[in-house]
């Protein structure tokens, strides 16, 4: 649907939520609750009796702004789609329920994205810091990006903040999120999988168990995975301090 200079894309079960979605880029700047803020900002609603989140997607440079307007699709746009084909393949992602794009004379200005707030979820960075992480949640961690690679799909951010996780007894689930680089292929290169950890965790303990769980689910060897994924971190770390 398209308003003026704004594009609405609301999931048909959300129609309701369709007053709440156009308003966004009047209301964004006053209203919601700030969870968090740098290049992009995310601010918490409720509405409808829904906890939603809604992720402002900074003003592009102008190069970027003719791409996202006439080449390719906006980072709003691809993480509400990537969400969909996710739940498709059986990934836990937060729930899309719309997206907005602001343009001016076909160049992009801002983009939304909107999707259902998990509450009781939270980011992984203390147990990939050593802390709090019991084999049963390496298990699952490994398990979860085992099958994101069988099923072709490269979560190219996957690092701790993007990692969502809650405790259900001794079970743990998880919650993908900032998906808008995913890739979605046929098949995955071991390269390509194995550097897809480059970012997940510095600690060699965490990153040993990870690889040990990680290989027993894709049925390689665990001690040639761990030299592979320990190969990768070494080299991101290096040239991110830079």
């Amino acid at each position: 649907m398209q308003t003026g200079h704004h594009t609405y894309v609301i999931q048909d079960k959300y129609k309701s939520l369709e007053p709440f979605v156009r308003s966004l880029p009047e209301v964004f700047e006053r209203q919601g609750t700030t969870i968090y803020k740098a290049r992009n900002e995310l601010k918490a609603y409720h509405t409808e009796g829904l906890d939603l989140i809604v992720k402002s997607f900074r003003k592009p440079i102008f190069i970027n702004r003719i791409i996202y307007g006439f080449f390719r699709a906006s980072k709003a746009e691809r993480s509400y789609k990537h969400a969909l084909k996710m739940l498709g393949n059986g990934i836990p992602t937060p729930e899309p329920v719309a997206y907005i794009e602001e343009k001016e004379g076909g160049l992009l200005n801002r983009s939304y994205y909107v999707s259902i707030f998990e509450k009781d979820y939270s980011e992984i960075r203390s147990q990939m810091l050593g802390k709090d992480a019991d084999d049963v949640f390496i298990r699952s961690l490994a398990r979860l990006v085992a099958d994101l690679h069988k099923k072709g799909i490269l979560q190219k951010d996957l690092s701790p903040g993007n990692i969502l996780t809650k405790q259900e007894g001794e079970q743990y689930k998880f919650m993908l999120v900032d998906i808008n680089r995913a890739r979605f292929s046929k098949q995955l290169s071991a390269r390509q999988r194995y550097r897809n950890f480059k970012r997940i965790s510095e600690n060699k303990d965490i990153i040993g168990r990870l690889a040990a769980e990680y290989a027993s689910a894709m049925h390689e060897d665990k001690d040639k995975v761990l030299h592979e994924i320990e190969k990768y971190i070494a080299g991101f770390s290096k040239n991110y301090r830079l």
